[in-house]
């Protein structure tokens, strides 16, 4: 986590405030974690694996 470029400028009290307080949590192949609209109460951090991500777009799924 300390060298991805998207917690690059946090400060190792920040990165330790965040290990501290995560939840390690897995999912099964093609589980759905949140769908488009859903409250946002996690932020996900992909440890491992792969995700894609859908979008609705006129009624139509379309991976981004």
């Amino acid at each position: 986590m300390d060298s991805d470029n998207f917690f690059s400028d946090w400060t190792s009290a920040e990165i330790t405030h965040l290990r501290q307080s995560a939840v390690r949590k897995a999912f099964a192949k093609g589980e759905r974690v949140f769908s488009e609209g859903d409250t946002a109460d996690f932020f996900y951090i992909i440890e491992q694996g792969r995700f894609v991500i859908f979008i609705d777009k006129l009624g139509k799924r379309e991976n981004i």
